[in-house]
């Protein structure tokens, strides 16, 4: 199951989750994009909301100038795996975000990332700090 939907969001620097993203110096990578891209998330328009994520499994990461994209591997709790690729234009502001969706079959097999997010470092597994905004997002749920 593949959804193509890509609902755009301005993001301005009022939403609450964009106030620990806003100084690009100490960004660690991927997060503006997940903090972006996870806002979006509706089970209705993507097959997966905020709340059905267990954990991030890998990331990539991809920084020009005015434009950043990452793609993440999430799982549910009920150990199904999607592809989330969150794109932020950050040329203008409020920034322009989108995010595509995709479900991935049962396996531990990764995504093709593409040559070009490759040369910025491919896959890594270095998601704890991913993890633990899941963790954070789940507590003020549970408040």
């Amino acid at each position: 199951m593949k959804n193509a939907t890509s609902p755009v969001r301005l993001l301005s620097p009022e939403d609450e989750r964009y106030q620990f993203t806003n100084e690009p110096d100490s960004i660690p990578k991927g997060l503006m994009e997940w903090v972006a891209g996870t806002e979006l998330l509706n089970r209705r328009e993507h097959g997966l909301a905020m709340t059905d994520i267990a954990c991030v499994r890998a990331f990539w990461s991809c920084v020009r100038a005015g434009f950043s994209s990452s793609g993440f591997v999430v799982e549910t709790a009920q150990g199904h795996r999607f592809y989330l690729r969150c794109a932020v234009d950050d040329d203008k502001q409020p920034d322009l975000v989108a995010i595509t969706t995709e479900k991935l079959p049962a396996g531990d097999a990764m995504p093709e990332c593409g040559k070009d997010i490759e040369r910025f470092g491919g896959w890594s597994d270095e998601v704890g700090i991913f993890n633990i905004d899941l963790i954070r997002i789940k507590a003020g749920n549970a408040a």
